[in-house]
């Protein structure tokens, strides 16, 4: 009889442990909001870095250059990849020859866009077991010849990340779209840039997506 009862009690315990060990690898919520700058210093901090070029071309229009890098690879098995090799993004006037200006040529930048964002998941027994702190950064509202408000340097930078064991995260970032709000005369550019996150867990690989609106007046909006 006790040898009954104690095998009992063991597959019990092991039903348990299975079923919470199954709830561990189950997401339950993904959640992306925007936070204050950390207090303490992350632990992983990559300094800003801008090139002296403007990188390859990515996309044009009939008033606009976008110059950068296609996809950037910014988390690699929750290990920060962003290196002073990149090319951030920017969104300049088209010139006569369909090339964008040199950086000289361009002046009165108006500020610097700094925002800080959270990713987190969260498993079916409430634990965050992947959570990335990364900051948005771009330059906003330099001119041409006295016309237009427009981009340099647009950036997401990792900040902090924590992924707890059985997990591995990847992320990437590139710009899907970029349109004028302005006119031909006085251009006022917007990008539409699209950040993808990788989840690798030992039941399967989970992808997610957001996407940032920036413009040459300094506003960033979270589509």
């Amino acid at each position: 009889m006790k040898l009954y009862i104690l095998a009992f009690f063991t597959s019990l315990f092991l039903g348990q442990h299975a079923l919470a060990n199954d709830r561990y690898y189950q997401i339950k919520e993904v959640k992306v909001r925007e936070v204050h700058m950390l207090k303490n210093k992350p632990k992983n901090q990559i300094s800003y870095y801008q090139p002296n070029t403007w990188g390859a071309v990515l996309a044009v229009t009939r008033d606009l250059v976008g110059l950068g890098q296609e996809v950037y690879k910014i988390v690699k098995l929750s290990e920060p990849q962003i290196n002073t090799d990149f090319s951030p993004i920017s969104v300049l006037p088209k010139l006569g020859n369909g090339q964008a200006p040199n950086f000289e040529d361009l002046e009165l930048w108006r500020g610097q866009m700094l925002r800080d964002y959270q990713f987190t998941i969260v498993n079916m027994l409430n634990m965050e077991v992947v959570t990335f702190n990364y900051k948005v950064h771009f330059y906003y509202g330099g001119s041409y010849n006295s016309k237009g408000a427009y981009i340099k340097g647009f950036m997401i930078l990792p900040e902090l990340i924590h992924v707890m064991p059985g997990y591995d995260l990847d992320s990437t970032f590139k710009m899907v779209d970029m349109v004028n709000k302005g006119t031909s005369q006085d251009p006022l550019p917007a990008m539409t840039v699209n950040l993808k996150f990788s989840v690798d867990g030992p039941l399967d690989v989970k992808e997610f997506s957001h996407s940032f609106q920036a413009t040459g007046n300094g506003k960033l909006l979270r589509l």
